[in-house]
């Protein structure tokens, strides 16, 4: 497996430069660098800094799209608190590694068709694949498949999920009004701290079929700022929701937007709702997914292959919504995450990155093979 050993130094390059969502600059130009030394083609500054490289056989056949995100999480610099710095906390440094790694090997390897890396800026935001549908990427596409490392609560070390379910997901906001008064005159105002901990309760008391998986709840509260002796004019609460599927998806929303009507009423004051972020479940191919399950087991034998896994939401979706007839398949990579995702220090053990990126050359080498 040395020629994916590479997989593991790009990583480590690519960490120590993370870039939010939509200021992926020197990532785009680190992987449009690497791609150009290694005679492979190249479309770049696609929706913003999503790059394309392109390996065509010359023969007719498919057309199979890989996916790897670009963009780190963004947190406040413990040391200085008013900035903002990036960091690599759910490894889409070691998805690109494994692309790069993974087109290193495909160059001259594919019997027929063409194959698309396609490296998607903007997913945390879930504004990239949008985007990029948007610009033409997925035209011409007939497979499409991403992968993610996992925590080490989802996948064992070493182990490869031939399948992880996403959830559909949104981000909602509320700003609920109030009328403004002097705390100690407060029945000449309306209090929106209190409708808003009055709406956050009932979303408590949602019912939903306890047959599916879903969750709600608050993440973030704000007010306008000013004397403690003063009801605010208005509160800020946003929501994050995960559904197993998306209609389970619209019957929340609708039921959330019951709750803000109702708390409106009772606290005589306004309340706005707006969906800020949204992306569907998974739709993927039974057929796709059975040849990855094979792949594992051929390249790193049964003990490897472990069981569907669930996860949070994401941007991929967007690409089968917009083309329908599109086969999607998207695999876990068991690195062993540590604490989890999205927490900062996140780490993994990155030896099981030339196997991901192996087995993401194999899977592509059969869905392009002249034999199919």
């Amino acid at each position: 497996m040395p020629q994916f050993d590479c997989a593991i130094a790009l990583r480590r390059e690519l960490h120590n430069i993370a870039e939010p969502s939509g200021e992926e600059v020197l990532t785009e130009a680190y992987i449009v660098d690497f791609l150009r030394r290694n005679g492979i083609a190249v479309e770049h500054s696609i929706a913003g800094h999503g790059v394309v490289g392109l390996i065509d056989s010359g023969r007719e056949g498919p057309v199979v799209m890989l996916r790897a995100d670009m963009d780190a999480i963004v947190y406040h610099d413990p040391d200085h608190p008013e900035q903002m710095v990036a960091e690599h906390t759910c490894g889409h440094d070691a998805h690109i590694a494994c692309l790069l790694a993974a087109g290193l090997a495909l160059k001259n390897s594919v019997d027929c068709g063409r194959v698309k890396l396609v490296f998607q800026p903007s997913q945390e935001n879930l504004l990239g694949a949008l985007a990029m549908i948007d610009a033409g990427v997925l035209d011409d596409v007939d497979y499409a498949l991403s992968s993610h490392v996992m925590p080490i609560q989802d996948l064992p070390f070493g182990i490869f999920s031939p399948s992880v379910h996403h959830n559909a997901a949104a981000t909602v906001k509320v700003t609920v009004h109030g009328v403004q008064a002097h705390a100690a005159y407060e029945h000449l105002g309306i209090n929106p701290v209190e409708a808003a901990a009055h709406l956050i309760s009932g979303t408590g008391l949602m019912k939903l079929n306890a047959q599916k998986c879903w969750s709600i709840k608050a993440t973030r509260i704000s007010g306008e700022p000013g004397s403690s002796a003063t009801i605010a004019r208005h509160v800020e609460v946003t929501f994050d929701v995960q559904t197993e599927d998306d209609a389970t998806m619209d019957e929340l929303l609708h039921k959330l937007r019951n709750i803000v009507d109702g708390t409106a009423r009772i606290f005589g004051t306004h309340i706005d709702l707006s969906i800020k972020n949204h992306c569907p479940a998974y739709d993927y191919d039974p057929e796709f997914e059975s040849l990855i399950s094979d792949t594992i087991i051929e390249l790193f034998g049964e003990a490897a292959l472990g069981p569907h896994c669930a996860c949070g939401g994401e941007d991929f979706h967007f690409y089968k919504k917009a083309r329908p007839t599109l086969r999607c398949a998207y695999f876990g990579i068991g690195a062993a995450c540590e604490p989890g995702l999205h927490t900062r220090g996140m780490h993994f053990d990155e030896s099981i990155l030339p196997q991901a990126a192996r087995l993401l050359t194999r899977i592509t080498q059969k869905l392009l093979s002249a034999k199919n």
